[in-house]
């Protein structure tokens, strides 16, 4: 986010002395005062008509900046000043990387607008991730400073670069243009507009890439309620570029307001003049209303008509005259761009149209309101290569000269020569200014979409051999019999792609008896030192040849070259093996430097034959799936191997011994004639690398009996040349390990001490689930049946012994979509649930007691042992009567729903219920209920009810349950309440206590979501209780805790206390977090200790709210309530209190005055650290129900803070995991 380049010191950085002090000092608030002021304030600055303007300070404060630290950042040096804010470039010391840090200074946060305008700025660009955009990394404060970390661009702006060489040629000035309208297309994407677009809020980079930067004004489409943030009566923006409908209301500004803002910007470069260059403020303003500019052409010789059009339309006073979207802006620079032979690549993400530009005008100045273009939509390729080719900056020194530009060729372009961009031709200078000089060739890019292989072949034929390539495949290639050559591909970069990341393209390549040449037997061969493949298929159907055949041939220059072959898929056919091998695929390396093979989830298999679309296999025949050549390195991660007689055939590379790596693959062995994994062959040399692969032949035992041959791991021709690392590797079916090598052992024990073995072991048992070889012989690639490779290598997942740890497999970790950890995984939890004595209830079901199966939850928890588990299998609603845990038996409960199941229980209605019914009644036994959802529904006046009801010292805990407490069939002026949980009398229980008397009954509530009308917790006598609760969600009318205890309730015990230990809780409550009612005297209650962590808590009522409340309860020491009754212990300062009007208050007694205490008194007694009290406070953007709103259909994402917090439950991983699709809502 700099707005300049900084020199750094001889050593790297700048030169502000030491910066790496044991304890760096804070940021006194007056070091930002006085920088704020310090630099001087110019046209950079947004225009602001407020009355909350920055204040000058007094001195430069940059010597006490040095070294200082803000959270975790230490500040470098001041780069500048914004509308609100200082920047200082600082370094993360967490990630080590530099960033720019944007500080609100103290007199600007004064004012909570200005605040929330920062703020604002943050998330609005913490939604933007874009290459022409500088990214946000964080947002916090600090030493009561606010601050956001922005990415750092090195580079200098535009305003200046205009400052320093005058108005930009025009070719370098569209280049800029494209990039600075792609970015904002992003942002209107994400429904952010930026509203200060200007030269010097466009940084430019030492390799040409344009930054937009500063989102201080920015602000988001989908905010509906930003009245604080930008008032009517207020203009934002820079009087120079503003926009007229942003001058005269800026919350009517939309991405049109920024095609305006750029179309200023962009005039002002071509011409080196803003539209309006002289004249005060209000003259101005009344230009961008009223006055067309000067025409450009007039002050630029040789401005093309389409640039001037362009303009005049960006610059329309009407939005609806404008663009109305940055694509269409974008198209029309990429055409002028193009026409003019300037740099014209495809912005990030955006789609390369060919679109006729807007004609050009008819006379002088621009009267041009009316022109219309028409988008002729003629071709889709979706392209990359900003980020391959970065250009270099103009006048640096490279002048664009590693930037490519791109020709896409229509849908069948293969009928004549390639369309390609050729170079730029230097032009002559106007008025001393000189374009850009020549580019290199462009890049040739085509989308093919033509079964018939010979088009292609004349389309390579007339390319440029030297220009970079890229072809885009829709459907499958055949080179026919009658053509001389198979592909053949050169140039400094190519890339072959599958345009449909679900369809695989295949290249099938069949012998014949076409004339032998270099390329004749390769289906595809590619000279290049940057080479990318992904998503294809290449078939070699070698039945009946005589000749060498190699699919894919890699060919690295001198200097060396890098290979990347992506979820690609190669298939040998062929009847037996002959003299001459097939290869599947090859790399050739370098004289002067190593090639750089890198194989990412590719597959290897064999066919024996192949008819049509089909391929059979009564014997797998396959010669060599990789074959290296020389010195190149090759790591191949996550790849399968169908049998080959060798699966690496490494030759050459002995001055070198190139690394081979090999990590997480599967390979299989089952092929008649002598067969290896790495088969090293004379003159050659390699460093192995061997980890968590899986080794298997399948047919063991059959090909011994069979006397077929020996199948090796290292087959190896010289006595040296090999370095092996053997680590946790699994072995099957081998009849040796390292064969040769100056060894006759090659036993297991003597591979081991040869391979530096560790951690690996042969199998003696097969690994696969199945037969293996079965799903490869029934495998079509026409039908593309993933699930033919996922059964064929997918492994036992129950054997311990194919892993690297308890989720990590050993070979696979995926194929076919399939994730084979996942597996693993599963069948841990399978085995633990065929452990575990489960009871099935499933009320569409009879009971069989045999099976241990009931229809209802009654009859399995009359059944229950010890060290059973209750499991729910119905996903509806079902209606239970009330359960007494108070059975000797039922000690340790557990119930939760079936793998997939969402069961939902609600309490039956009926005459004969208790006044006080509840789902569950505990006693001193433990419950466990995870994943249900509940709901409390009365149809009449009960006293209360409950989902659970602690009668005695018991245990109850519930994760992951959804909770609704609903009121709406009741009369409105019916007195049933409603709670998640109740503490009523101990005395009521008939069993024999087994836990000690005055032990408290334990609540742990964990990521659980309770909704409704009701409480949290009930308790209606003075009893001690420890409650946990972790990243919950509470949206009640009602109270979090509710205790009231009658007026003949005896004294509580001095040390029975109620315990809440609240962590990343959120609540939101019509009522209090704590309500007391203690009759007459307040001995009758418990203590209360309270100790939230990063809690969340919302006052809902439209009335005066407090936090605690007191209520009817004569207090005659007003210092017990804090001392004796009220124990607060919040940890780290992060809890929020939003909207509560008071802490703690007390309803008047019949005599005395109330006790109330506010956010200060709170503070003084309890400390600043147990956080800090919030109003207003807001949700967003999905608002929580109003408080006369039911709260029995709430969701998670309604209580999302409109501010990012640390604090609060996390409500996403709670609307993920309580309400996931197919669930009852």
């Amino acid at each position: 986010m700099s707005d300049t380049h900084h020199p750094a010191s001889p050593g790297g950085e700048p030169n502000f002395g030491d910066s790496t002090t044991d304890a760096p000092a804070s940021v006194e608030a007056g070091d930002l005062v006085a920088l704020n002021g310090q630099i001087e304030s110019t046209d950079d600055t947004p225009t602001i008509i407020s009355r909350n303007g920055p204040r000058s300070g007094q001195e430069d404060p940059t010597a006490g900046l040095r070294g200082r630290r803000l959270a975790h950042f230490e500040l470098i040096e001041p780069i500048g000043v914004g509308g609100m804010a200082a920047v200082i470039r600082a370094r993360d010391m967490q990630l080590d990387r530099l960033v720019a840090l944007k500080i609100l200074p103290p007199d600007m946060a004064a004012d909570p607008e200005n605040v929330r305008r920062f703020h604002q700025e943050a998330r609005s660009a913490a939604r933007l991730d874009h290459e022409n955009v500088a990214r946000v990394f964080f947002c916090g404060e600090d030493q009561r400073l606010h601050f956001i970390a922005f990415e750092f661009v090195e580079g200098d702006n535009l305003r200046t670069i205009m400052e320093r060489r005058g108005r930009l040629p025009v070719a370098e000035a569209l280049h800029y243009g494209l990039q600075v309208a792609a970015g904002v297309a992003h942002a209107a994407e994400r429904g952010v507009v930026h509203r200060d677009i200007k030269p010097s809020n466009i940084i430019i980079t030492p390799t040409g890439r344009a930054k937009l930067v500063d989102m201080g004004l920015a602000r988001s489409l989908e905010r509906q309620d930003d009245k604080g943030l930008t008032q009517s009566g207020m203009t934002l923006g820079t009087f120079d570029y503003i926009s007229p409908e942003q001058a005269l209301e800026p919350r009517e500004a939309d991405v049109r307001s920024d095609i305006y803002s750029l179309g200023c910007t962009l005039y002002h470069v071509l011409t080196g003049q803003p539209p309006v260059p002289e004249g005060t403020a209000a003259k101005k303003l009344h230009h961008h209303h009223h006055v067309k500019p000067r025409d450009p052409r007039e002050m630029v010789p040789g401005l093309p008509d389409e640039v001037a059009v362009i303009l005049d339309r960006m610059m329309a006073k009407k939005p609806q005259d404008r663009y109305q979207s940055p694509e269409q802006l974008v198209h029309h620079l990429l055409m002028a761009a193009r026409k003019l032979g300037a740099p014209a690549n495809v912005p990030e993400g955006m789609l390369s149209v060919e679109a006729a530009l807007p004609p050009p005008p008819g006379g002088r100045p621009l009267l041009l309101t009316g022109v219309a273009a028409a988008l002729v939509v003629a071709l889709i390729v979706l392209l990359e290569v900003f980020s391959r080719t970065p250009a270099a900056t103009p006048g640096a020194g490279s002048a664009l000269a590693n930037q490519n530009a791109i020709k896409s060729n229509p849908a069948k372009p293969l009928d004549g020569p390639p369309l390609a961009l050729g170079p730029v031709k230097d032009k002559p200078p106007v008025d001393g200014v000189k374009d850009p000089p020549a580019l290199p060739s462009a890049v040739l890019v085509t989308r093919f979409d033509d079964g018939d292989g010979k088009s292609l072949l004349e389309w390579l034929k007339t390319a440029d051999k030297d220009a970079p390539k890229e072809i885009t495949l829709i459907r499958d290639v055949s080179l026919p019999d009658d053509v001389e050559t198979g592909l053949f591909l050169s140039g400094s970069m190519v890339t072959i792609q599958a345009k449909d990341p679900n369809y695989r393209p295949t290249i099938r390549f069949t012998h014949n008896s076409r004339p032998q040449g270099p390329n004749s037997w390769t289906a595809v061969s590619i000279d290049s030192p940057d080479v990318t493949v992904r998503g294809v298929r290449i078939i070699v159907d070698g039945r009946s040849a005589d000749v060498r055949m190699v699919g894919l041939r890699l060919n690295a220059p001198a200097s060396g070259g890098s290979f990347k072959v992506d979820n690609c898929e190669f298939i040998q056919a062929r009847s037996g093996h002959g003299k001459k091998r097939l290869a599947s695929l090859e790399a050739v390396g370098g004289d002067a430097a190593p090639g750089d093979l890198t194989l990412t989830g590719c597959r290897f298999l064999s066919f024996e034959g192949l008819d049509g679309d089909t391929l059979t296999n009564k014997e797998f025949a396959g010669d060599d799936a990789v074959v290296r050549d020389g010195r190149v390195k090759i790591n191949a991660t996550d790849c399968a191997f169908g049998p080959h007689a060798a699966m690496f055939r490494l030759q050459g590379g002995r001055d070198a011994a190139p690394p081979l790596s090999v990590e997480h693959c599967s390979v299989l062995m089952a092929v008649p004639s002598p067969s290896a994994v790495f088969d090293v062959l004379t003159g050659a040399a390699v460093k192995l690398d061997i980890r968590a692969c899986l080794f298997s032949r399948p047919d063991a035992e059959s090909s011994a009996a069979a006397g077929m041959g020996q199948a090796v791991v290292i087959r190896q021709a010289d006595s040296e040349g090999v370095v092996c690392q053997d680590r946790d590797n699994r072995y099957q079916g081998f009849d040796g390990y390292w064969a040769g090598g100056g060894s006759d052992q090659n036993g297991w024990e003597e591979f081991q001490k040869r391979a530096n073995g560790t951690k690996s072991a042969v199998l003696t048992v097969s690994p696969w689930k199945n037969d293996p070889l079965e799903p490869l012989r029934k495998y079509s690639y026409k039908e593309d049946r993933e699930d033919y490779f996922a059964a064929a290598f997918q492994v036992n997942e129950q054997m311990l012994d194919l892993r690297v740890s308890a989720s990590t497999p050993v070979g696979l970790l995926s194929l076919g979509g399939v994730n084979y950890g996942e597996l693993m995984a599963q069948a841990d939890r399978q085995t633990t649930k065929a452990q575990a004595k489960r009871r099935i209830v499933d009320p569409t079901q009879t009971s069989k007691i045999d099976k241990r199966l009931y229809k209802t939850l009654e009859e399995a928890l009359f059944a229950y042992e010890a060290g059973d588990e209750i499991v729910l299998r119905w996903d509806d609603v079902q209606s239970m009567q009330p359960i007494r845990l108070d059975k000797q038996k039922l000690q340790d409960v557990t119930i939760r729903p079936d793998v997939g199941r969402h069961p939902v229980l609600r309490l039956a209605a009926g005459e004969d219920r208790d006044s006080e019914p509840a789902l569950f009644h505990v006693y001193d036994g433990s419950l466990k209920l995870e994943g249900l959802g509940f709901i409390l529904q009365p149809d009449k006046g009960f006293r209360r009810q409950s989902v659970i009801d602690l009668a005695g010292q018991g245990q109850c805990s519930l994760k992951n349950c959804l909770v609704t407490l609903d009121r709406s069939d009741l009369l409105p002026l019916t007195a049933t309440q409603l709670a998640v949980a109740s503490l009523s009398d101990s005395g009521k229980s008939m069993m024999q206590p087994t836990r000690p008397a005055d032990q408290s009954p334990q609540l742990n509530l964990d990521g659980c979501f309770v909704r409704g009308d009701g409480d949290l917790i009930d308790c209606q006598t003075s009893r001690p209780l420890d409650l946990k609760a972790n990243n919950m969600l509470v949206a009640l009318k009602g109270s979090f805790l509710n205790v009231e205890v009658g007026s003949d309730a005896p004294p509580a015990s001095p040390a029975g206390q109620m315990t809440l230990t609240l962590t990343r809780v959120t609540t939101y409550l019509t009522g209090n977090l704590i309500h007391l009612r203690a009759g007459k005297d307040y001995h009758t209650l418990a203590a209360i200790r309270c100790a939230p962590t990063d809690c969340l808590f919302v006052a809902a009522a439209k009335e005066p709210q407090s936090l605690i409340h007191l209520d009817d309860s004569d207090f005659p020491d007003k210092e017990a309530v804090h001392d004796k009754l009220i124990l607060w212990g919040a940890e780290g300062g992060r809890t929020v209190y939003g909207n509560y009007v008071t802490m703690l208050d007390q309803t008047p007694p019949s005599e005395g005055m109330p006790l109330t205490l506010g956010s200060e008194r709170w503070e003084s007694i309890w400390g600043k650290d147990t956080g800090k009290l919030v109003k207003p406070f807001r949700f967003g953007p999905g608002l929580p129900p109003a408080p006369d709103a039911p709260f029995t259909a709430a969701m998670p994402l309604q209580f999302r803070p409109l501010d990012a917090l640390e604090s609060g439950a996390d409500v996403s991983r709670l609307e993920q995991t309580l309400l996931p699709a197919g669930s009852p809502k």
